[in-house]
C-alpha cells in the first residue's frame, strides 16, 4: 500500500488524521524525541503532544522516560486484538437488545396540523436592512451570525431596534476586537473561529438569511439576496441551532471576570503610559503569593498542586486548568483569558501568567522553575511549557 492507502487503513480504525500521520511516522523512525516527528508526520508542532498521548492511550506508542523523552511504535497487533473484542462485545450487546431497542425507537407518525409559513425572496441590502429591522421590532430576542464585518453593518442598519435584544456571534478578530468589546453596551457578542460567508438573522417567529455581495461594513449598498420564512418548523430548527452555537461559543475576555479585569487594566494602562510588562510580572508574582496561603496541597507534591489548581480553576469559573503532558512538563490555561487585544497588552498577559506560575511552582516545589510560553496565536488558550531545576529554593510556609 502506499502511503495515502495506508493512513486511510488507519483511519477506518479509529485513529484521527494527526495519530495516524504520527503512527506511520514512528514506524518510519523508531525511537525518536517529539521534535523530530512534526517534519516526518506533518502535523504541527503543537498538536505533536496531545497527539502521542492519545497513541499512548490505544496503546500503539510506548514513552520511554529518557531526558528528553523519547517515543517508539508499538506494533499493531495488540491494538487490533483489542478493537476486534470490542466490536464482538458491541455486536453481542446489540444481538441481546434488538428487540428492546427495536420497541424504543419505533417510528411515530409525526404530527399534523403545523400550518405552512411564508418565503420570501429579498434583493439588495435595503430591502435586506428593512427586513432585519422589521424582525427586531416583532422579537424580544434576536440571533444574528456573520462574519467580522457584521458588527460594524448592524451598528448602521439596526442598532437602535436590536438594542438589549441582540445576541452576536462572529469571528472577532484584532481589527474588531476594540470595536466588539464597546458594542457590549448594546449587545450581546461572543466569538466563533469560523468565518461564516453568509448572514443568519434568527427570532422566535422567524428566519433571514442572506449573501451580502459585496461582504463590507456599508449598511445601505449592496446587491444582497436573502430568504425569509415565518414558517414554524424551519424557525424552530435554526433557533436551536444558533441556541447550540451561542452555548458553544466564546465569551471575548475568556469566562472569568478576572480575564476580562486583566483585559480592562491592559488598555486603561496603555492609555496613560505606564510600563505594562512590568508591572504584569509584579502582579502575577503577588497574585501567586495571596493564592497560596489557601492552598493546602503538601509542600514538593506535584500531583496534589496539579490537581488542586484545576479544582480552583473550575471551581471559581476561571476556565481550565490542565496538565497535558509531565515529561516534558506542559499545562495549559484554556478560557481564562481571551487576549487578541493590542499586542502589547497580550504579551503583558502572558507574562502576569508566566510569572503566576514560576513565583508560584518555585515556592510549592522547592525547586527553581523556568517558564516558557508556547503561544497558539488565537487567544484563548495559554500554553506554558516547564523546566524544573533540582536547585532548591525557599518553600512556602
Amino acid at each position: 500500500m502506499n502511503f495515502d492507502e495506508r493512513l486511510k487503513k488507519l483511519m477506518d480504525m479509529g485513529l484521527t488524521e494527526y495519530q495516524a500521520r504520527v503512527y506511520l511516522a514512528l514506524l518510519k523512525l523508531g525511537k525518536t524525541t517529539a521534535g523530530e516527528i512534526p517534519s516526518e508526520s506533518k502535523v504541527p508542532r503543537t498538536r505533536i503532544y496531545s497527539t502521542l498521548k492519545g497513541l499512548h492511550e490505544k496503546g500503539l506508542v510506548e514513552i520511554i522516560p529518557e531526558k528528553p523523552a523519547k517515543y517508539a511504535p508499538v506494533k499493531i497487533q495488540h491494538f487490533l486484538e483489542s478493537q476486534v473484542n470490542s466490536l464482538r462485545n458491541k455486536a453481542q450487546e446489540l444481538e441481546t437488545s434488538f428487540d428492546t431497542l427495536s420497541k424504543e425507537f419505533a417510528i411515530v407518525e409525526e404530527p399534523r396540523g403545523i400550518p405552512k409559513g411564508k418565503v420570501e425572496a429579498l434583493f439588495g441590502r435595503k430591502a435586506v436592512k428593512q427586513k432585519i429591522i422589521e424582525i427586531a421590532r416583532n422579537s424580544q430576542e434576536v440571533y444574528l451570525v456573520g462574519s467580522n464585518n457584521l458588527l460594524a453593518r448592524l451598528k448602521g442598519m439596526a442598532k437602535v431596534e436590536l438594542e438589549n435584544k441582540a445576541y452576536i456571534m462572529t469571528n472577532v478578530n484584532d481589527e474588531i476586537l476594540a470595536d466588539a468589546l464597546r458594542a457590549q453596551d448594546w449587545a450581546k457578542i461572543k466569538h466563533i473561529s469560523s468565518k461564516p460567508q453568509v448572514q443568519l438573522i434568527v427570532s422566535k417567529n422567524e428566519v433571514l438569511i442572506s449573501h451580502p455581495i459585496p461582504d463590507d461594513t456599508d449598511p445601505n449598498i449592496g446587491e444582497d439576496i436573502a430568504i425569509w420564512t415565518n414558517d414554524a418548523a424551519i424557525t424552530g430548527y435554526f433557533l436551536h441551532c444558533v441556541n447550540e452555537s451561542w452555548n458553544d461559543a466564546l465569551e471575548l475576555s475568556g469566562r472569568s471576570s478576572p480575564g476580562k479585569t486583566l483585559i480592562s487594566i491592559g488598555m486603561w494602562l496603555k492609555n496613560i503610559g505606564i510600563n505594562m510588562p512590568k508591572l504584569f510580572e509584579e502582579l502575577g508574582r503577588n497574585t501567586a503569593r495571596e493564592l497560596m496561603q489557601n492552598l493546602t496541597s503538601k509542600n514538593g507534591d506535584e500531583d496534589a498542586l496539579f490537581k488542586e489548581l484545576a479544582n480552583f480553576w473550575d471551581s471559581h469559573s476561571l476556565g481550565k486548568f490542565n496538565v497535558e503532558s509531565r515529561q516534558p512538563l506542559v499545562i495549559t490555561f484554556e478560557n481564562f483569558v481571551d487576549c487578541r487585544a493590542e499586542k502589547a497588552i497580550s504579551e503583558s498577559i502572558c507574562l502576569f501568567v508566566q510569572a503566576f506560575i514560576k513565583e508560584l511552582f518555585e515556592k510549592k516545589l522547592g525547586k527553581k522553575i523556568t517558564v516558557e510560553k508556547k503561544c497558539l496565536g488565537h487567544g484563548t488558550k495559554c500554553i506554558l511549557a516547564i523546566s524544573m531545576n533540582e536547585q532548591k529554593v525557599i518553600s512556602a510556609n
